[in-house]
């Protein structure tokens, strides 16, 4: 967003910051949570090779990327509406990516 000039370069800085705080406190207190751990690993589908999962993880993140810079970064009337956009597009690419990415390991 600091690339696009939506924010500016401090605030990028500090979101940052911010977002990182947040995952590493998420994790702990994920971790205390469930005592034994969680075990969970994923693999690529045996049908994926290694370069496609890449390929296939570049494209969904694109995705999302666009579909925030065009509903977020832009401002108009309906920027409110900006989040279940976001979030659609996001369920969209879990979607994609679940089918041809992760194939779970059961432990």
């Amino acid at each position: 967003m600091a690339l696009i000039g939506a924010v500016t370069w401090a605030r990028c800085a500090l979101l940052m910051l911010a977002q990182t705080l947040g995952a590493i406190s998420a994790s702990y207190l994920v971790e205390s949570l469930f005592s034994g751990g969680l075990h969970t690993e994923t693999h690529l589908n045996e049908a994926t090779s290694p370069a496609q999962g890449v390929i296939i993880e570049m494209l969904l993140t694109t995705l999302v990327m666009f579909t925030i810079f065009m509903l977020a970064a832009e401002k108009h009337e309906s920027t409110h509406l900006a989040p279940i956009g976001i979030g659609l597009s996001l369920f969209v690419a879990t979607l994609a990516g679940a089918y041809a990415l992760p194939s779970p390991v059961h432990t």
